[in-house]
């Protein structure tokens, strides 16, 4: 959604709009009075959310000494004489297309603009939550240690293995190549797979490395390999 194309437009979400804009216009077949709510909701709440922050802007162009200038948002904010009147006619202006667009959903509420009442809630749920965990993570990095520790670990590679194959060898060599200690792990789902593993295991790669398999009667992939992760790292 955020790639953008040779004319440096989001070329995927225009995609996505339009097969969503198609999509609507068979589902309520083309009906001019069906398709209102979903855009006059959308539009005067776009009027409203903006009117709104442009006079949240207007305030601190009025607090600073005439001359000064106020960077927001890649914008410069200047000092203006007038900025009372013009935030009044914001504040009208978006009050106005609030009750708008209040009129439209009470009045069109049964003929479809229930969606849109409670898709956009549902969207800025969603929308927040990911922003939250972008904070998190990002709370999370900024713990981290200053500065790098040049001190050399030591490496222990682990090979996921679920048959021996051409495309297992070619992830052994690959191992091999790094110059550190690997182990092979298999996690037996299957008993039977097991001890074919095992056994061509033994056919072709013999005893150059030690292997490990891990029972999983319950089918699980992670919980056994996690466990030996954290049983290596107490060595």
């Amino acid at each position: 959604m955020t790639y953008r194309g040779r004319r440096l437009v989001f070329s995927w979400g225009i995609v996505i709009l339009a097969l969503v804009a198609a999509l609507l216009i068979i589902l309520f077949q083309a009906e001019t009075t069906k398709l209102i709510p979903f855009y006059a909701i959308g539009v005067f709440l776009s009027f409203t959310l903006s009117q709104g922050r442009d006079g949240r802007a207007l305030a601190p162009c009025g607090q600073d000494a005439p001359g000064d200038e106020i960077e927001m948002h890649g914008s410069i904010m200047r000092y203006d004489d007038h900025w009372r009147w013009k935030q009044s006619v914001n504040t009208v202006g978006g009050t106005m297309t609030f009750i708008v667009m209040i009129i439209f959903a009470v009045a069109k509420f049964t003929d479809g603009a229930w969606i849109v009442i409670f898709l956009i809630p549902a969207l800025v749920f969603i929308f927040y939550r990911i922003h939250q965990h972008y904070k998190l993570v990002a709370n999370v990095l900024n713990q981290g240690t200053l500065f790098p520790n040049m001190r050399p670990h030591p490496v222990k590679t682990l090979v996921m293995i679920d048959d021996v194959h051409a495309g297992t060898i070619h992830t052994i060599n690959f191992a091999k190549s790094l110059g550190a200690p690997w182990t092979a792990v298999h996690v037996a789902i299957d008993p039977d797979k097991a001890e074919r593993v095992q056994k061509h295991w033994d056919e072709r790669i013999g005893d150059e490395a030690f292997s490990r398999s891990f029972p999983s009667p319950y089918r699980e992939l992670t919980g056994p390999v996690h466990e030996y992760i954290e049983e290596l790292m107490e060595r």
